[in-house]
């Protein structure tokens, strides 16, 4: 995330500083208050389900035959965000298409109907699209987040332009 949000060298060295020293950690449970106080509510909603979306995604990064059901600070964390499980399968649904995507698994007619699925699902289950396709995991606000942001509201190409140019 140090690297997506483009923090610079200080910035770096600070928040490192801050992981590193066992004394100044602030607990989760502050943080997420600190989250709630200040921010309003949608927008505490969005940000804790891309904060979810970013700890799955690194788990499945850096713990390949862990699903996120057996990881116990990924389940303590969903407890504290107040996220249900069917919205973290949504989440992790998305998570894996958008792998699947950027390994070429998919050809465009494959993505656009998982697209609209994930996007179904994610409505029916309260989690809001940009959380999926905004936030920094896996696609992020890329060139193929863009692109599969745009299918999954079905806006596709607009006025004729691709739908990254559209997105822009």
């Amino acid at each position: 995330m140090i690297v997506r949000v483009e923090l610079s060298s200080d910035d770096r060295i600070e928040i490192r500083g801050y992981m590193l020293n066992q004394e100044s950690i602030i607990s989760s449970e502050s943080l997420i208050d600190g989250l709630k106080t200040n921010l309003r509510l949608e927008q505490f909603e969005l940000v804790k389900k891309s904060l979810i979306k970013d700890v799955i995604h690194l788990n499945r990064t850096t713990n390949k035959d862990k699903q996120w059901q057996d990881h116990p600070y990924i389940l303590i964390l969903q407890n504290l965000l107040e996220i249900d499980d069917q919205q973290m399968e949504t989440i992790n649904e998305a998570i894996i298409n958008d792998e699947e995507i950027l390994k070429m698994r998919k050809n465009d007619s494959e993505i656009e109907k998982a697209m609209k699925d994930i996007a179904s699902k994610a409505a029916a289950v309260g989690v809001p699209l940009a959380a999926i396709y905004l936030s920094g995991s896996v696609v992020g606000v890329s060139a193929a987040g863009i692109t599969s942001g745009l299918a999954a509201l079905g806006m596709k190409g607009l006025l004729g332009f691709s739908s990254m140019f559209t997105g822009i």
